[in-house]
């Protein structure tokens, strides 16, 4: 499988709404490879809600995800509400494999960045 973008220029073509919650989770993250869970404050990003999914990585191994939150707009999409549930169990992909790869790609893949947007070298912490 081949993701659709490895690197930021995703950006570039992603409405103004993306573009502003991909600046604030990297705003929370700062210079870690994820923002910690309590740094999120919903109240911050109420508009932003119903098209959000919050997924817990569980480092493991194996490395796996759980869906904690999924916004409405993200549950009438998929016809299911995932919450709970193990990405592995409820994934929205053609293959199970694609979701996990791509998961696994943004928890621990090479393109993360600073809250400035400039590429930083992703590492666990």
């Amino acid at each position: 499988m081949t993701l659709r973008y490895k690197n930021l220029e995703f950006l570039n073509i992603c409405s103004r709404q993306v573009r502003e919650m991909y600046q604030h989770w990297g705003a929370l993250r700062g210079d870690r490879l994820l923002p910690h869970r309590d740094d999120l404050d919903p109240a911050r990003i109420i508009r932003y809600l119903p098209g959000i999914m919050l997924v817990d990585v569980n480092w493991g191994p194996p490395l796996d995800f759980v869906y904690r939150l999924v916004g409405t707009r993200e549950v009438e999409s998929r016809g299911a509400d995932p919450t709970g549930q193990r990405v592995a169990d409820a994934y929205f992909a053609a293959h199970v494999e694609d979701a996990l790869e791509n998961y696994a790609y943004v928890a621990t893949g090479p393109c993360s960045t600073t809250a400035s947007g400039s590429p930083s070298p992703a590492t666990a912490t």
